[in-house]
């Protein structure tokens, strides 16, 4: 799994890999938001030094993890590494910023858009409140 930002913008590009892992961000049916109080930096060096988070079932962006899946048995399991990655690494949930167990990317408080071209999956990442008021009601 890479993410790349676009310096001080607010946005980040997912490269998903495996790219099995576009699939399952595009067929999921439930996600989580967890806001970790922390810098993005330390949050992105947590995910890239977790094996079990190298997989196809999350993404970072800034200082948040979004967890999805097709079925809420493996989410709730998924939601527990991430959850257990933080203790782990010292880090903590800021409660007030999550969004758990949500139909969609949105509710979660994400836009994501596929981009790209030649072969290559990968999506733009953006916060929904890091956007205008209106910018995105006609994608949501």
């Amino acid at each position: 799994m890479t993410t790349s930002q676009v310096q001080n913008s607010g946005v980040s590009v997912f490269y998903p890999s495996p790219v099995r892992a576009a699939t399952n961000l595009t067929n999921a049916t439930i996600f989580t938001r967890i806001n970790i109080i922390a810098d993005p930096q330390v949050v992105q060096a947590a995910l890239e030094s977790t094996p079990a988070l190298q997989n196809t079932f999350c993404l970072g962006h800034l200082n948040n993890i979004l967890v999805f899946d097709g079925d809420k048995d493996n989410h709730t399991s998924h939601v527990r590494t991430v959850l257990q990655m933080l203790t782990d690494k010292s880090l903590k949930a800021d409660i007030h910023g999550c969004a758990f167990n949500k139909d969609s990317w949105v509710e979660a408080g994400f836009h994501i858009e596929p981009v790209g071209g030649n072969g290559q999956k990968a999506f733009m990442v953006v916060l929904r409140e890091h956007c205008a008021p209106g910018a995105l009601e006609d994608r949501a």
